[in-house]
């Protein structure tokens, strides 16, 4: 359906030869045209329709929609991106990609020099806190046998608080890790942090890994929901709203629908691409939808005042990047810009620049536009 100058430059004359050689020709017997071009109309100087175009009435379409492009992501509410908190190497893949796991299930063991030390601090600390604690009851014997100064025994006082603080601190960084074990070993197990399936691995025995690398580990989620980002010209932000639904598709499978309620839609444009940020929610329940899938969404412009027409699809013609067509009033041909919402094989949806019931040229519009083509070099 896609029609530029240079193409109605070739395609549109063999049409107006054609129609010449069926008797459609503009002119008449004695060569005076039959029709004569004012601005953006053509009209029939004899008050007849011309010959070769038909014309037509519009019917309202249900509802008015347009197509926006979007993805599927993961739901981050329920997604989890691990990462390693110590440089290291694999040392055992112990979860492949499509298993689901439990939360605390080991995932991969890691020979880490960093994650030795912690551990080695860990046990420097509970030695320490033991010895202090032995010199404390020391202190507080000889101080109530009076042989000890007071000042000696808020010594041993307070370095037993500060080796109870040590054990505590590296205690606790192991135990955020999911890690306390007894021996030394430099044997590091990451753990998954929530319940789901493993939809990404991006590591193998023997690569090394650091704490500060961009990209995870693993990632694992909950693919039964998942998110649909959309993102919605400026001029049509206002067409959504929470709690609306879409209905979408992808180019692989084109004739399976998805349905997603719409859950948030951004208050800012987003300067890069002019667009607004909406997102939704669709159930994923045959885990048919593929994360990071691009599709297009069909949004109904319902509450928004707009209204649509249904047309044949030959009746529009595409000039640079605009899409026109011909409305007809008698023998007057205007040709008027249209914005399309929904485009089919055999009709497109027109969201703006006709009314239902108005008269558009069905048939010639292309003939139509040679003529205005011609007037305009004249």
């Amino acid at each position: 359906m896609r029609v530029t100058h240079s193409v109605l430059s070739v395609v549109i004359p063999l049409l107006a030869l054609t129609l010449s050689a069926c008797g459609h020709s503009a002119a008449s017997e004695e060569g005076a045209p039959h029709w004569r071009v004012e601005g953006q109309t053509v009209l029939a100087t004899d008050g007849k329709p011309l010959a070769g175009v038909r014309t037509g009435v519009t019917t309202a379409a249900a509802t008015a929609h347009v197509q926006i492009p979007g993805r599927l992501v993961w739901t981050e509410d329920s997604t989890a991106r691990v990462f390693t908190p110590f440089n290291g190497r694999i040392e055992q893949i112990l979860v492949e990609p499509g298993a689901r796991v439990a939360r605390n299930q080991p995932l991969l063991k890691l020979s880490s020099s960093d994650y030795g030390q912690a551990q080695a601090e860990a046990s420097k600390a509970d030695a320490d806190l033991n010895v202090a604690r032995r010199q404390f009851e020391r202190a507080k014997d000889l101080l109530d046998a009076g042989v000890l100064a007071a000042k000696d025994f808020e010594q041993s006082e307070a370095d037993l608080r500060h080796a109870q603080t040590e054990s505590a601190r590296t205690h606790s960084r192991l135990r955020s890790l999911g890690e306390l074990r007894d021996d030394v070993d430099g044997t590091f197990v990451l753990r998954s942090p929530i319940a789901g399936v493993v939809v990404e691995r991006a590591v193998n025995v023997g690569t090394e890994v650091r704490s500060d690398a961009p990209q995870p580990l693993y990632v694992i989620t909950d693919p039964s929901r998942m998110t649909v980002l959309l993102d919605v010209p400026e001029s049509l932000s206002g067409a959504l709203s929470v709690g609306e639904e879409v209905v979408f598709s992808n180019s692989s499978e084109p004739e399976r629908k998805g349905r997603a309620r719409i859950t948030h839609v951004a208050a800012e444009v987003d300067p890069l691409t002019q667009a607004v940020k909406a997102r939704g929610v669709v159930l994923n329940q045959n885990l048919a939808l593929r994360g990071e899938s691009y599709i297009e969404a069909s949004v109904p412009l319902t509450g928004t005042g707009a209204h649509s027409v249904r047309v044949p699809a030959d009746a529009l013609i595409l000039v640079g990047d605009r899409y026109y067509l011909f409305a007809a009033q008698g023998a007057r041909y205007r040709r008027v810009a249209v914005t399309v919402g929904v485009l089919g094989s055999d009709a497109v949806e027109v969201t703006s620049g006709l009314q239902p019931g108005q008269a558009i040229v069905l048939d010639g519009a292309l003939y139509l536009e040679q003529l205005l083509e011609d007037a305009a070099q004249a």
